[in-house]
């Protein structure tokens, strides 16, 4: 039975500084380490270092960038490619489920739900997955934050 449902309107403005929220949260120093070791690393080749390992450093380094850059370009890739950008919401007492015009899906309360808290959205993280949603602050009511917030609670995950 749903409980609450609402619609919003998304933008790749939104996405993006959704998603940039979330690659902070799941590995900003991770980037921030990254990036210094290959910075360093450039030095290092530029003074004339040869060695294998070295290499070996750059490409993880290199690598691992460029996963996190790939990922927030599907992200952003995924709103341009919708041919509209509303997105309906139906909260139940069990879960949640998003339906927009590339498809939808749902999500037990139950599934690890853990929820950042920014101040022109909420995100949803799923788990140790890189799946996450998000939704304009905007929209969320009073009661529909609380009605968010008490499953969240109750099923285990996490509200910052």
């Amino acid at each position: 039975m749903i409980v609450h449902q609402f619609t919003f309107e998304t933008s790749s403005h939104l996405a993006g500084k959704a998603t940039r929220f979330y690659i902070w949260r799941r590995a900003g120093w991770q980037i921030v380490a990254l990036t210094l070791a290959v910075l360093v690393l450039l030095v290092m080749f530029a003074e004339g270092a040869r060695e294998w390992y070295l290499f070996l450093l750059m490409g993880y380094g290199c690598a691992k960038l460029l996963a996190w850059i790939s990922f927030y370009r599907r992200s952003l890739s995924y709103v341009r490619n919708m041919s509209d950008a509303s997105v309906e919401v139906s909260l139940t007492e069990d879960g949640m489920e998003m339906k927009d015009s590339t498809g939808g899906g749902d999500v037990k309360w139950t599934a690890s739900v853990n929820v950042w808290k920014a101040k022109d959205f909420w995100l949803f993280s799923y788990g140790n997955t890189r799946i996450y949603t998000y939704m304009p602050a905007a929209v969320l009511t009073d009661e529909v934050q609380h009605f968010i917030e008490s499953r969240v609670v109750q099923s285990g995950g996490s509200i910052t």
